[in-house]
């Protein structure tokens, strides 16, 4: 599924190693080349937390959306109390644009924050 998305140009996804480890996944979603947009969307192993490799992962995906697709606007979200998150977000440049409530998955119920970073 992941090599078909990405055939079709609509989602690109990035393994994140550190010393060859698995550290988590790094992923542009949603692209839309025509709207020149994508959602950032990413998860960090708990054992790779507080260590700076979410920062840069995002860092590289978003030099990859901006430089490599072209694209204009990404936008992100994550849970307005994970804190790690918003760090990370928020150290490569991206702005919060509101709070809302997860309608349904795992995070039902839950207040998310949207954020969104322009080219």
């Amino acid at each position: 599924m992941v090599i078909a998305r990405r055939e079709q140009g609509i989602s690109y996804v990035f393994t994140i190693l550190l010393d060859d480890q698995f550290a988590g996944v790094m992923s542009l979603n949603a692209v839309d080349l025509t709207e020149k947009t994508a959602e950032l969307d990413y998860w960090i192993a708990v054992p790779f937390w507080n260590r700076g490799i979410g920062t840069i992962a995002a860092q590289k995906a978003i030099a990859f959306a901006f430089h490599e697709l072209d694209l204009q606007i990404l936008r992100s979200a994550c849970l307005a109390s994970n804190k790690g998150s918003l760090k990370v977000l928020e150290k490569n440049g991206f702005e919060k644009l509101n709070d809302f409530v997860f309608e349904d998955g795992k995070f039902k119920d839950k207040t998310g924050c949207r954020l969104e970073l322009h080219r």
